[in-house]
């Protein structure tokens, strides 16, 4: 089920990035129309960076100002393809954009200092709708954890300081798994701690990264672009591309209105 929701546009129209013909309006899944399981919703699992915490902009602020320091120039849309992507990931592609020589461990350290002064400074905005969102999830009693590429130390930092790292009942991170998304890893850590089968869970996602690991663990996802718009790919298995977490929200709300029927593929 699609709901009528907008999405971003693009204009870097090639087969690695993001989908430039993504319409305003979205349109049925029609890959996913013809063989359908129903299962009720029984726990959540939330991305953060980009889906709750408006945090995509800090990093990025990080990245270029550590890449600059070490003395490099690359075009900011770079961490474009790295958002939501595993360290390991992050990694071949500055050694790929910058030559075998990038200092990765020294860039590491930097842009890490550097992310932990914007956000001790600046702080971490909520994404519109977030707190609305998590209150309904809780009137319904459903659980709900998060699951993200950052790390232990910033995942408890960046949840902190926005103030809502108590509505969650465990913080999945990177570093706890073996491969980080799109590898399904997290999200099949998340079902563990939840105690739920794939089709009974909901990732909440605003990457596409984010979304090949919801599918590769066979989990119904719901996405909110930030950075990145939804590549074809991602249009087709997403059950939903919204524009905000209030959008999220009411379309819970009224397929909760009957008794609640998740669509996915068999």
């Amino acid at each position: 089920m699609i709901p009528n929701s907008a999405t971003p546009d693009s204009t870097t129209p090639d087969s690695t990035t993001p989908d430039s013909t993504t319409p305003n309006s979205a349109t049925p899944n029609s890959s996913c129309a013809a063989n359908l399981k129903h299962l009720p919703l029984q726990a959540i699992v939330f991305d953060m960076d980009g889906l709750m915490l408006d945090s995509e902009v800090l990093y990025q602020r990080a990245w270029s100002q550590a890449i600059a320091t070490l003395g490099y120039a690359v075009d900011p849309a770079l961490y474009l393809h790295v958002v939501g992507q595993s360290t390991a990931a992050t990694e071949m592609i500055l050694r790929e954009t910058c030559g075998a020589s990038f200092p990765i461990t020294t860039f590491q350290t930097q842009w890490i200092q550097h992310w932990r002064t914007l956000i001790q400074q600046e702080g971490v905005a909520l994404k519109p709708g977030l707190l609305a969102l998590l209150a309904w999830v809780e009137a319904q009693g459903l659980p709900k954890v998060v699951a993200t590429s950052s790390d232990a130390a910033e995942a408890e930092l960046s949840l902190t300081t926005a103030g809502i790292r108590d509505r969650f009942a465990a913080v999945i991170t990177v570093d706890q798994v073996a491969h980080g998304k799109p590898a399904p890893d997290l999200f099949l850590a998340a079902l563990d701690i939840l105690n739920v089968e794939p089709p009974h869970a909901l990732v909440l996602e605003d990457s596409n990264a984010g979304v090949a690991a919801a599918q590769a663990a066979e989990i119904p996802v719901l996405m909110v672009p930030d950075l990145q718009p939804p590549t074809a790919a991602t249009q087709a298995y997403a059950s939903g591309i919204f524009t905000d977490l209030h959008q999220v929200r009411v379309w819970l709300q009224q397929l909760t209105a009957t008794p609640f029927k998740m669509e996915i593929d068999a």
